[in-house]
């Protein structure tokens, strides 16, 4: 369960930096997912409602940051860091 507990700091700690950065108007990328240990196992239920928190948090923040405008770009809604999928195998787990 540590392993998993450590997995969720980790992109809560991303998210948070992110959140800040957006907030603040500094550039800011959609954070990316930690690679999950491939002996991690499956989420345990104890942390089901904290995943799915954290997964609501990080596809907010990769919402917002896909809407903003890239420097530069005379085009209506060009972005950068548009949100990839470098979440999904943490996805696929909650």
């Amino acid at each position: 369960m540590q392993a998993w507990i450590d997995v969720l700091d980790s992109i809560e700690r991303g998210v948070t930096a992110c959140e800040q950065r957006y907030i603040t108007g500094e550039p800011v990328d959609v954070p990316v997912a930690p690679t999950l240990p491939t002996q991690i196992g499956p989420l345990p239920p104890a942390l089901e409602a904290r995943a799915r928190a954290v997964l609501a948090r990080l596809r907010e923040i990769e919402a917002k940051i896909a809407r903003i405008p890239r420097p530069g770009s005379h085009a209506r809604g060009a972005r950068f860091g548009a949100p990839d999928r470098t979440t999904a195998s943490f996805e696929h787990r909650v």
